[in-house]
């Protein structure tokens, strides 16, 4: 089980968009996901979110894509820091924020980040913009960030701006027989 260190009163969540790939990890606990070190190579984060499944066919796809690439390696090393669902709490999870909140690897990050009381979340390279698994995590991006800021945490998301546009465009397009970039007809 991991044991989840607070050094800082903010906390970065990192993903591996192309926005702001150039930050100041001072004064900041460092959150990211998966194989960071694809992405990151120098990065020795303070938590790393690992919720999906690794079964082999798994790892050779995404080798495929040049990522997971000496995983077991990595884990190995940074073993206490990766957390996995065995370290999620879902009856205490789910009470709290049911289960519209948890819609993506961010929205774990943001549920300890809200339980553990941070005053600050950053979110770095969360483009969400790419593709279209990405683009249906908006929705639950925005109400995560809504329900931090509810209590009280400061927010700063460079893409929140990009993410409501693109809320108003589903909007309007579900109207229009269209849902997440699919027509409802194939």
């Amino acid at each position: 089980m991991v044991i989840i260190r607070k050094r800082n009163k903010s906390v970065i969540f990192l993903g591996f968009g192309d926005s702001n790939r150039d930050f100041n990890k001072i004064g900041y606990d460092i959150w990211t996901c998966n194989d960071w070190y694809t992405f990151y190579p120098d990065l020795g984060p303070d938590l790393i979110f690992q919720l999906h499944e690794l079964t082999d066919d798994v790892i050779k796809r995404l080798n495929k894509q040049g990522r997971f690439l000496n995983w077991q390696e990595k884990y190995k090393q940074y073993k206490d820091r990766i957390y996995t669902k065995k370290d999620f709490d879902y009856c205490r999870a789910i009470k709290k924020f049911g289960t519209e909140f948890f819609r993506s690897t961010f929205s774990y990050m943001f549920y300890e980040a809200i339980n553990m009381l941070y005053s600050e979340i950053v979110l770095i390279g969360a483009d969400l913009l790419g593709d279209i698994e990405y683009r249906t995590q908006i929705h639950g991006m925005l109400r995560n960030i809504r329900v931090a800021r509810n209590y009280g945490i400061k927010v700063i998301a460079p893409n929140e701006k990009i993410w409501r546009y693109y809320i108003e465009i589903y909007k309007e397009n579900c109207s229009k027989d269209f849902v997440y970039g699919f027509s409802k007809k194939g």
